[in-house]
């Protein structure tokens, strides 16, 4: 198996370490009530996290815990 680039967990602490506008990453939630994982992007304006799933498109997400770019 080759890899071109590392991939690794960013951790986000509030609204710290966020991916570029628009880059479609997978996040993940684990406090809280479920842990959950989900595709989903952030917006430097507003400053919000928005669903890329395709049931929930478009919904503002509360901030993950965790992301990671999703594989090529």
């Amino acid at each position: 198996m080759d890899c071109k680039t590392a991939r690794h967990w960013h951790i986000v602490i509030n609204g710290d370490n966020v991916p570029e506008d628009d880059l479609i990453v997978v996040g993940m939630w684990i406090s809280g009530d479920e842990p959950w994982v989900e595709l989903c992007h952030y917006e430097h304006e507003p400053q919000e996290w928005y669903s890329d799933d395709p049931n929930n498109r478009g919904n503002c997400l509360r901030e993950p815990d965790y992301w990671i770019e999703s594989p090529d």
